[in-house]
Formats: structure tokens, sequence, C-alpha cells
């Protein structure tokens, strides 16, 4: 062997030497979830829009986790999500059979609220189903026509608690706008807030597209409910005309604050996450399984009959949006604070 020849057979085998071993840790993983259970923790009770997804989305993921586990929905309402998430966080197995779907205000309430004993930019977050682009709606017998007719007309809305958009989105818009909404509470969840508009017990209420268009499509078909104001980071396909709070704003520091309460109650929405200290093997198969999912004809199919705001983001999209929402300047929140809680 020529001394050329050798020297490159001697690199050769010295960076193979250098080269750090073969894994087994990913095919160790896809072996761990065979014969498995995944429970997906919701923070809400059975029923309404979060349910659904959880069920459908439950049923294909689990065709895409390496070792097919079972996926399986469990509700474990309370606190506005917050049971849920403590849960996730402190009690849960920490090797990928327990994920969460968190309620959008968990974020929110880890800024405020004293029984938090999580830290959202910790979870690991899986990827998004839909966003949570809400609608500030009023029964069709109200006199209030448009946005601007709130400022002069009083108005009655319900909601299931201060802790929830139902109560958050009109009080802060009271506080920024100077309308007359007046908030009356004690309904259980959205869906009970909606039946009290149902039955005339209030006119107004804020919900998510998804309640209005999933679980009251004859509201919208039939003209039951006029749309005032749309809240979010990007309008609904098919409601160009109508705007975003923010776009209304009188000012930037006005639309900072819209914007924030857009971050906070809407980044985590249909979300999967996995609590803190799950091997980082597991967590790529399951956001790998998410992204596979969430392109699956079958799915696909399936969420327009019943999800119709399905529009996954990657955990990136997530990630970000947590560290933005919780590191937040405290001017911000402050004034945000002041606004939702008159």
């Amino acid at each position: 062997m020529s001394k050329p020849l050798k020297s490159i057979v001697g690199l050769a085998l010295l960076s193979a030497a250098l080269l750090p071993a073969p894994s087994h840790a990913t095919e160790d993983a896809a072996q761990f979830f065979s014969g498995k259970t995944v429970r997906l923790i919701l923070g809400t009770g059975a029923g309404g829009a979060y349910g659904a997804y959880a069920i459908l989305f439950s049923e294909y993921f689990s065709k895409h986790i390496p070792g097919n586990p079972s996926v399986v929905p469990e509700f474990r309402p309370g606190a506005g999500g917050v049971t849920a998430a403590n849960y996730l966080y402190n009690a849960a197995l920490k090797d990928g059979t327990m994920l969460g779907m968190p309620m959008a205000p968990v974020v929110l309430a880890q800024l405020t609220a004293p029984s938090i004993q999580y830290d959202a930019s910790k979870f690991n977050w899986i990827g998004q189903l839909a966003g949570l682009t809400r609608l500030i709606a009023v029964w069709n017998t109200s006199p209030v026509k448009t946005f601007d007719d709130l400022k002069t007309h009083e108005t009655i809305a319900g909601d299931s608690g201060r802790g929830s958009e139902t109560y958050i989105n009109p009080a802060v818009i009271n506080s920024l706008f100077g309308t007359k909404i007046k908030l009356v509470g004690g309904y259980t969840g959205s869906n009970g807030v909606m039946l009290a508009l149902e039955r005339g017990e209030v006119s107004l209420a804020s919900g998510t597209w998804a309640n209005f268009a999933e679980n009251h499509p004859d509201w919208i078909r039939d003209h039951k409910v006029r749309f005032l104001v749309q809240i979010g980071s990007k309008k609904l396909a098919g409601y160009q005309d109508l705007p975003l709070l923010s776009d209304l704003a009188k000012d930037d520091d006005d639309r900072q604050v819209i914007e924030f309460m857009s971050l906070i109650t809407q980044s985590v929405g249909y979300s999967i996450m996995a609590p803190p200290g799950v091997p980082s093997d597991r967590i790529g198969l399951l956001r790998t399984a998410f992204d596979a999912t969430v392109k699956d004809r079958g799915f696909l199919d399936s969420a327009r009959k019943c999800c119709v705001d399905l529009a996954p983001e990657p955990y990136t999209i997530v990630e970000q949006a947590v560290e933005k929402a919780v590191n937040s300047p405290q001017s911000i929140l402050d004034r945000f604070m002041r606004a939702s809680n008159p």
C-alpha cells in the first residue's frame, strides 16, 4: 500500500473512531409505545369543540405513533383548565404516555393566579390543531347592529367566570372602548353562555368560531346571531370585512393590550403538550406523529365534518407564542389586568 493510500485509510479510520456510536434511542422509543395507552388529558368537560378535536385527533394520532398505542381522551375540568395543567406538570408520568390538550387561558393563569403549579414555557409542546379566533356576537333581536352601537346601548353578556374569555373579552372592550356591556356570571362553561344567548337571558356572547360553527351552525345559516368584531391575530376565512378588535384600537397602547389578550388567551388552545422530563427521543417521535396526523387524508376528511377551523401549526409556533406571552413587559400585563378586572 502506498503512503498516500495509507494516509487516506488512516484518516478514514480516525474519523470513524471520532464519530459517535450509532444510537438506538429512537428505535427504543418506538418499541416503548407498543402495547401502551397514551392518555390525552383535557382541562374541560366532555362535549364542545375541545372534546370533538380530542376524540378525532386521538383516533388518527394513534396510527402515526410507532407501536400504535391506544390514545384515549381523559377529561379533568376545573379552574379554567388549571387543574389539568397542574396535574400534567406535577403528577403525570414523564414517559410520553400522558399528554395534555390545555384550555386557552392557562398561560394567562400562570401570570395571574396563585393556584398555578406549572411553567407553561417548560411543557414539551407537540403541535397545535387550530387557532382560536374569537367573535363577539349579539342575538338577531338586539338593537345593536355594529360594534359602535355597543357604546350607546346597554347590552347584557353572559360569562362563565372571571378567568374565562367570556368575561375577559367584554371587560377589556368596556375598558378600552367605553362600551356598555353588562356582564352576568354564573354560567357553566362557554356552552352555558351560548344556551343563555339562545334563551334570551343575555344578548351578547364571546365565543370561538369553532363553538359557533360546529355547535350552532343554524345560528349562522339562519342569521340568528350578528357578529360585531373578531379577536385574534388574523381574520377568519370568509369574514374579511369583519374588523379585528386590534384594528379598532384608538392608539398603540390600547393595541398592545388587545394583542396581549389575544396572545395569552389563544396561543395554546387546541394544542398538544407533554410534561417536562419526557425523554427527548420520545418527544421527537410524538412531534413527528403529530405532523403526520395533520397531513393524514382520513383525518383531514373527518375534520371537515366536525372541526371547522382546523389550522395546524408545528410545535415551534406554540413555543414561540408561549415564550412571548410569559415574557411580556410588566407594563402591558398591568394595563391588561386593570382592563380585565374593573
